[in-house]
């Protein structure tokens, strides 16, 4: 299915491009188009309250308030028209029917942009909750932060522990639930949805970063062509030649005569924002679960994204850092402490994923999952100019050891 008219790329100042509406929604339509879902929901009397509550790359959230009882609509850009939708929706019915994971419940969708409003929306509970990002930054306790890695930790054990057959995202069919095409910002930004790749599922990891790979490679053929810079024109270039160069290795990483390769669900964005925190500062949801896919468990061996900072061993000494002119501390000390902080916090998040999972800290030790690991760090960024030198000389260690 092609992206419709209604979603526009256009380059940034850095030329990335990235999503814009070329229609907004309405606020008004989608208070109507809600009505005889909440109508069904809430036994209250009084309008539908719609108001904007937030708003990603891809999607838009709006708060729909009856009385005393609010929820949450989500209207999304048509990306990868009706899959997204439907994915997501399965995914969080799956999660509230299989694990104790807190995640959204679902009430109504339609993944079909031909509806009054012309986008694809769910309608799901609204938790209570602020941002772990937000929560973190105004200032908790440690053993505040420590509970809630802790309690993450937890439903990344949850996840890790389901088993399914192929790579993939889930889907609901007569009401069972299997694996099928894959929903992931790589398949689908900019023009890649028009390209003719292999999306899923995979029964290997290898047919699955084969395929990744292959799609860089397509990317970086068509910027080539299309290159209006000597600049734009030499990375793309460059990362012609970095895929060409990861293909011809990929067979040392991934077997592709490998059988019974197991697979586990995976929230692939689990950041700061994406994490809500109870007004006690515990785990009240996770949310943004709309690219979950079944992935190798070397993939899914990974830390969460709001641990993820620059390695700092030894705690600042606020006496080692400059004054502002008003005598309070220089910004660096509170970035390096919010550095060392979440360095301890890794570790207490390893301590306890090899307590609750035995064999996630196997995998995530094991010298087979760190090259892996490596290997898509370097696919996924080869595209990335100030990357470049950095992976050319990893692959020519990798040459040379091979």
């Amino acid at each position: 299915m092609t992206q419709t008219s209604r979603i526009k790329w256009a380059g940034d100042i850095f030329g990335n491009v990235q999503p814009t509406w070329v229609i907004e929604p309405s606020v008004s339509e989608l208070s109507t188009l809600l009505t005889p879902y909440l109508s069904q929901l809430v036994d209250a009397q009084g309008p539908i309250q719609v108001r904007t509550l937030a708003q990603g790359v891809i999607n838009k959230a709006y708060t729909a308030a009856v009385g005393d009882k609010a929820y949450v609509a989500r209207v999304t850009l048509p990306i990868d028209p009706g899959s997204k939708t439907l994915s997501e929706v399965a995914t969080l019915q799956y999660l509230r029917k299989h694990t104790k994971i807190p995640a959204p419940e679902v009430f109504a969708w339609n993944a079909d942009e031909c509806n009054s409003l012309g986008y694809e929306w769910i309608l799901m509970g609204k938790i209570e909750g602020l941002p772990l990002s937000k929560v973190w930054a105004a200032g908790v306790s440690w053993e505040s932060r420590i509970r809630v890695v802790e309690e993450v930790a937890e439903a990344i054990g949850e996840l890790w522990n389901l088993r399914f057959p192929s790579i993939g995202s889930l889907y609901k069919k007569d009401e069972k639930y299997e694996v099928g095409r894959i929903m992931s910002m790589e398949y689908f930004w900019g023009e890649r949805l028009t390209y003719n790749i292999d999306r899923g599922p995979f029964t290997s990891s290898y047919d699955w970063m084969m395929c990744r790979c292959n799609l860089m490679l397509a990317e970086a053929v068509r910027n080539f062509d299309n290159s209006e810079t000597e600049n734009s024109k030499e990375v793309a270039s460059r990362t012609r030649s970095l895929i060409q160069g990861l293909i011809a290795i990929l067979p040392t990483f991934f077997s592709r005569d490998m059988v019974d390769e197991k697979f586990s669900l995976s929230h692939t964005d689990m950041s700061g924002s994406n994490v809500l925190l109870s007004p006690q500062g515990t785990l009240a949801a996770l949310i943004d679960w709309e690219f979950t896919a079944a992935l190798p468990l070397w993939a899914s061996c990974k830390m969460p994204k709001f641990l993820i900072s620059n390695e700092r061993v030894e705690k600042p000494d606020v006496k080692e850092y400059a004054r502002n002119g008003d005598g309070t501390v220089n910004k660096l000390y509170f970035e390096h402490l919010e550095e060392w902080k979440k360095t301890e916090l890794r570790g207490f998040f390893i301590e306890k994923m090899k307590l609750i999972g035995p064999e996630w800290f196997e995998e995530w030790c094991s010298e087979s999952g760190i090259r892996k690991r490596a290997f898509e760090w370097a696919m996924r960024r080869c595209n990335g100019e100030i990357y470049q030198q950095r992976i050319k000389d990893w692959l020519d260690g990798q040459n040379q050891e091979n």
